[in-house]
């Protein structure tokens, strides 16, 4: 297109200055739409603790005004603002370092908000917990596959699914470290023992103590009949020679009842346990050579004891080995049990005793909502057991075996056949008495005249 030409003859109008016309500025920045609903509205007015609020009041009124509006925080913002929960979290893989940062200097700024908002987040742990629970079922056939992935487990080929079960227990338990292994070993034969007794007695095993408990009865039961239907009918005397016994003894010569060997067997092996030490060196050398004694005697008399307990009541000695072995599981389950109960208790004890600051107050705060160490065990317990694998073991019937006896021979078939006794033909009572005094005669002259074979002299 071509410019057109300039023409300095044209003219040119000026737009005229209208110095009474109205001018606007520019339109400032619109803020954002709040586009929140009235639920979420009234949630955000309750999480937020403003100057006004606070107004004349006192600090503790204060500060339980944060807590509160923290713990309403913690329990309800996933639910109503989902979204920006999600968000959250999507901010959090991101950066973690800078969420901590800001979470700590929000704790520093306002603790009892803070510590509300970990009050009310465990409480919706607890509820989503509990909803699991409730669909636990569905939730393991559907996301069984999930699970393995995010938390890998052991190959039933390579860890029998009864040390996995024991050992989840023991986590569940925390027993004494010197007493974990121990406590697995007895956890893997005996627990269903203990389930099938606490059955019996009606006991819900709610509780760790509660399980304690059921150990401690059961291993009284099957003591109780080891002692009255296998070793007190059986306890006779037997030689101990050869096995190093140190008890008391029967008469003269190395001998000793079952009953005494048994108790010899228990006291060798407290005297084992783990208090047998000593202190200078000169001592540990005694205690090693005193420790293979004491073993290689008990090792000899359980033989003897057993064997001689399989003669006399038809079980075999591996039968009667494992009904002793149950009472020592089930009596280590119990006390491990107890034990570490015990020391929850103590810990909860001092606690609640201890100082309470502003520090602890959020970890104080979760615990309660949680229950304490305690209810938190029993929960892991309750899990550990609901599905231990196995079944239990009923004590084995006594079959003694059955004396034989010979069939006893009459006298008279070893006597000559005209003194062996007749069968009486005639009712005659005195005829009968006449014949058996002839035959009598007849037999005491043929002991004194051995060639005189008749008795009519």
């Amino acid at each position: 297109m071509a410019t057109p030409a300039f023409n300095p003859s044209a003219s040119y109008s000026i737009p005229s200055f209208d110095p009474t016309a109205a001018y606007q500025t520019a339109d400032a920045a619109a803020s954002p739409q709040d586009n929140r609903n009235f639920i979420q509205k009234g949630f955000d007015r309750l999480v937020n603790v403003t100057p006004q609020d606070e107004a004349g009041h006192s600090a503790l009124f204060n500060r339980a005004q944060e807590f509160g509006a923290g713990a309403i925080q913690g329990l309800g913002s996933a639910v109503v603002h989902p979204l920006d929960t999600l968000e959250g979290i999507g901010h959090t893989i991101a950066h973690p370092v800078d969420t901590a940062t800001a979470l700590a200097r929000s704790a520093i700024q306002n603790p009892a908000q803070a510590a509300g908002n970990l009050v009310g987040g465990a409480l919706l742990g607890e509820a989503g917990a509990a909803a699991t629970r409730a669909v636990a079922p569905t939730v393991a056939r559907t996301g069984a596959a999930v699970r393995d992935l995010a938390r890998p487990t052991s190959s039933p080929a390579i860890v029998a699914p009864t040390e996995t079960a024991a050992r989840n227990l023991a986590k569940a338990v925390v027993p004494p470290t010197r007493d974990a292994q121990p406590f697995i070993q007895a956890a893997q034969k005996e627990v269903p023992n203990v389930i099938e007794y606490a059955k019996q007695t009606n006991n819900p095993l709610n509780t760790q103590l509660e399980f304690a408990k059921a150990a401690q009865g059961h291993a009284q039961a099957v003591r109780s009949f080891y002692e009255d239907s296998i070793l007190k009918p059986n306890d006779k005397v037997v030689s101990v020679a050869g096995t190093g016994y140190d008890g008391p003894t029967v008469g003269e010569g190395q001998n000793a009842k079952l009953s005494d060997i048994d108790k010899r067997i228990g006291d060798i092996n407290k005297e084992l346990g783990p208090s047998y030490s000593k202190i200078n060196v000169g001592d540990v050398r005694e205690s090693l050579a005193s420790k293979g004694a004491l073993q290689r005697e008990a090792f000899n008399l359980t033989r003897l004891l057993h064997q001689k307990l399989a003669d006399s009541t038809g079980l075999t000695p591996d039968q009667i080995a494992d009904i002793r072995q149950q009472v020592g599981r089930s009596y280590e389950l119990a006390n491990d049990t107890d034990a570490a109960v015990t020391a929850r208790m103590q810990g909860e004890g001092r606690s609640a005793l201890g100082e309470l600051t502003w520090a602890k107050l959020p970890a104080r705060a979760v615990e309660f909502v949680r229950g304490g160490p305690t209810a938190i065990g029993d929960r892991a317990f309750q899990r550990a057991i609901s599905d231990f694998p196995g079944a239990a073991t009923p004590l084995p019937a006594i079959n003694p075996p059955v004396a034989t006896v010979a069939p006893r021979v009459p006298i008279w078939q070893g006597l000559e056949p005209e003194l062996r006794p007749q069968p009486t033909l005639t009712g005659d009572a005195e005829a009968a008495r006449q014949l058996m005094q002839k035959r009598l005669a007849a037999r005491r002259a043929k002991k004194m005249y051995p060639d005189v074979t008749s008795g009519d002299q």
